[in-house]
């Protein structure tokens, strides 16, 4: 359907072509026009009328004015720099989607960063968008000391006080806002299509998606939590629903939780602006704050961290071990398997120890720890 707009730059344009044909047939009626010119003339008419019977064009000069008021200047974005609310990871004023499935603290995850980012003044307020957790979930996670210690800069609208329909009236009054220094948190981001709405259809999720884009182009860094399938055997989980949740955002992130290191991974899936990476945090759920850590601590296991501990030991009290040596001793003396030795030997390197190589032992590889692991605790095999 034309909107009013549309229809009254048709009228325009059309009065426009009929003040030419006007025009021109005022200029075929002038004395000094011969038989030739006005053949010409003539053929000039019937263009026009044409353009009017088969649908009105815009001419050349029409476009060109039409371009030039809209084309972007480089005044407007020359100056704009990549921010990062958190480094390879949250990029200020884009949309990111956090992928999990139902239990690995996709919530948990986004709470912290609003935390870690309100601590950090890079942004001055959050709102929080909840449709998905209960109020002992809320609860549980101490919301009400948050929104105690961060009074009006911490908004959290929640589906026992909000409806759906009014949570989609607030979209709507969001859509119009200046959201500037705002972090949003959608949780989880299929609960805010509206009714009937299948988040399986690109139409609908792209329909939904604009929307959000509206809502970062007015200023805001929006979080989306979203859902995986289920995996099939022998294959990685994928995000729930349609292609567009991936296509329509800045940069997706897949999140894993280490409850043993009380971490968090987070792997890129998709990355359209910035430099991300795969990143992990040690999460401390008490005091709902996230703080950067190496990969391989947050992604160690309890039989891999013993295993680290049991070579760490080894390598401490027997001078410049072999590989073959430091592998025989964790799985003949220890019992820890082959493979799983191997992979710490290789993984913690640079981390906890060294290999080098050393000529008297005919420039095999021995292993040395690096200084932090000299005070390692001791673990029994």
């Amino acid at each position: 359907m034309r909107s009013i707009t549309e229809i009254k730059n048709k009228v325009k344009i059309t009065n426009q072509i009929i003040s030419k044909i006007r025009e021109l047939e005022r200029l075929s009626l002038e004395f000094s026009v011969d038989e030739r010119d006005r053949k010409i003339i003539e053929s000039e008419i019937q263009k026009l009328k044409k353009s009017i019977k088969s649908g009105v064009k815009i001419d050349e000069v029409e476009l060109s004015k039409t371009l030039e008021k809209y084309d972007i200047e480089s005044s407007d974005f020359e100056d704009i720099k990549v921010e990062y609310l958190i480094e390879n990871c949250i990029i200020k004023g884009e949309i990111t989607m956090i992928v999990a499935p139902p239990g690995q603290g996709k919530s948990s995850f986004a709470i912290a960063t609003a935390v870690f980012c309100l601590k950090n003044r890079s942004i001055d307020n959050l709102l929080y968008l909840d449709l998905d957790n209960s109020l002992v979930t809320l609860s549980d996670r101490k919301i009400n000391k948050l929104k105690y210690e961060y009074k009006e800069k911490f908004k959290y609208l929640h589906s026992s006080t909000v409806s759906k329909i009014e949570m989609l009236h607030i979209l709507n009054i969001l859509s119009k806002a200046s959201l500037e220094s705002y972090l949003i948190i959608f949780d989880s981001s299929k609960n805010f299509m509206g009714s009937g709405k299948d988040r399986d259809s690109n139409k609908d999720v792209s329909e939904f998606l604009n929307m959000i884009k509206t809502i970062r182009n007015n200023g805001a860094t929006v979080l989306l939590l979203h859902h995986v399938n289920k995996p099939q055997k022998d294959m990685e989980m994928i995000f729930a629903g349609a292609a567009a949740w991936l296509e329509d955002v800045s940069s997706a992130f897949m999140l894993q939780q280490n409850r043993f290191k009380n971490s968090f991974i987070l792997k890129p899936i998709k990355e359209r602006v910035g430099s991300l990476s795969e990143v992990a945090f040690k999460f401390s759920k008490t005091e709902n704050m996230i703080e950067s850590c190496e990969l391989f601590f947050a992604k160690e296991t309890e039989e891999s961290e013993q295993i680290r501990v049991t070579i760490a030991n080894f390598i401490k009290n027997n001078e410049k071990p072999t590989y073959t040596q430091i592998l025989s001793y964790c799985t003949d003396d220890c019992g820890f398997p082959k493979n799983k030795v191997n992979a710490v030997i290789q993984a913690a390197k640079e981390h906890y120890w060294r290999a080098i190589k050393e000529k008297e032992n005919h420039n095999r590889d021995v292993f040395v720890l690096l200084d932090k692991q000299d005070k390692l605790d001791k673990l029994e095999c």
